[in-house]
């Protein structure tokens, strides 16, 4: 079970958290989980270590400093790692999940 906060709108406007109990699903970026684990195990290693690296939140351009690769390509590279997963490109919360849900990050 995990807890999972909500933001819950008053008549007047004002808001409040509320927090409900939901089950963690199987499913990361509408993909069942042991798909997941085994698209990101065909991965080539550039696109593991870009998605490591977008999981931990560091931003394209120092991804691009840190790989010594332009950050056009980082970008490409990021586009590609969303069409494979089927995430978008920005959504770095998504990547982090399959990261971790991979083992190529700890929580």
């Amino acid at each position: 079970m995990s807890a999972l906060r909500e933001l819950a709108f008053d008549e007047c406007g004002r808001h409040e958290m509320k927090t409900k109990k939901v089950e963690i699903e199987v499913y990361v970026a509408g993909i069942p989980e042991p798909t997941l684990v085994q698209a990101v195990a065909a991965l080539p290693p550039r696109l593991k270590s870009i998605l490591k690296l977008l999981a931990l939140s560091q931003t394209r351009e120092e991804i691009a400093q840190h790989l010594k690769i332009s950050r056009k390509t980082v970008e490409y590279h990021a586009l590609v790692l969303a069409g494979r997963l089927g995430i978008v490109a920005s959504d770095y919360a998504a990547m982090a999940r399959i990261a971790i849900k991979t083992g190529l990050i700890e929580p």
